[in-house]
């Protein structure tokens, strides 16, 4: 039997065209899956790059609208205590001058002032501490301490150094001027310098720094 080579090369040839022509296809085809499936990808991850940008936006407005309410209320408590502070300061040392000014009022009246301006610096300062921080928390207490030690001591004897009982007893005014003196250093010392502190931390809350050119 005659073989017919040039229709067997030929109906290769057509089989080879034909296989290359579904291969490329199929390579479109692919392609063209696989780009629309990329694109819908990269919408999915856009749309949840936008959710979490707008959660992120959210978030972080609300932080900055309690963080800034926090430090309102922090200022706002630390000025008020800081000028009740200031009036009990002034009224004690008016009380613990050593010389009193001719009309001023009686010693006794003016250390009951003094411990009315303290117990309404304490009530005051007390349910507001959650909005200071623990260090001026802490110069705070120290301050009511010192001044607790000054009054025990000025109020241990009695107050008025012209006192009948004074009149013939130099020992017993001796140890009430002790005691005096006592009050008087812990008042320029100790109480002055945790004041002094406390005005400084209170000032940086504030965000007052620096000295003025």
């Amino acid at each position: 039997m005659d073989i017919n080579w040039e229709g067997v090369v030929a109906s290769l040839g057509a089989i080879g065209i034909g296989a290359t022509t579904l291969g490329y296809l199929a390579h479109r085809l692919i392609d063209s899956l696989l780009g629309r499936g990329l694109e819908k990808y990269k919408g999915e991850l856009q749309r949840e790059a936008d959710h979490y940008k707008a959660d992120l936006q959210r978030l972080t407005k609300e932080h900055s609208v309690r963080f800034q309410r926090l430090h309102g209320a922090s200022a706002d408590a630390a000025a008020e205590i800081y000028a009740r502070l200031v009036a009990l300061d002034e009224a004690l040392s008016s009380a613990l001058r050593s010389f009193q000014h001719t009309g001023d009022m009686p010693l006794d009246r003016k250390l009951s002032e003094v411990a009315k301006l303290h117990n309404d610096l304490r009530h005051y300062y007390l349910p507001r501490a959650i909005y200071l921080s623990k260090n001026n928390c802490k110069r705070i207490d120290e301050i009511l301490e010192y001044f607790k030690d000054i009054f025990f001591d000025v109020t241990s004897y009695t107050i008025d150094p012209m006192a009948p009982e004074y009149l013939h007893n130099r020992d017993l005014l001796l140890e009430r001027f002790e005691v005096w003196e006592k009050a008087r250093g812990t008042y320029k010392n100790q109480f002055g310098s945790a004041k002094t502190g406390l005005e400084q931390a209170f000032r940086e809350l504030m965000g007052i720094k620096g000295e003025d050119s």
